[in-house]
């Protein structure tokens, strides 16, 4: 997560599998890492993301 400067650099594309549909990509308003993820590890690796 260390590549991302700026939230807003960050859009989520919702429904991928569903190849017949239209799909738009939804704006990211905040994302919380878990305060003990490890990257060495991979240890706690979730996050929360916000949705606008």
């Amino acid at each position: 997560m260390e590549d991302f400067k700026d939230i807003g650099d960050m859009n989520i594309l919702a429904g991928i599998h569903y190849t017949t549909e239209k799909r738009k990509p939804i704006s990211a308003l905040s994302i919380d890492i878990h305060p003990q993820y490890d990257a060495d590890i991979f240890a706690n690796d979730v996050a929360i993301i916000t949705l606008a």
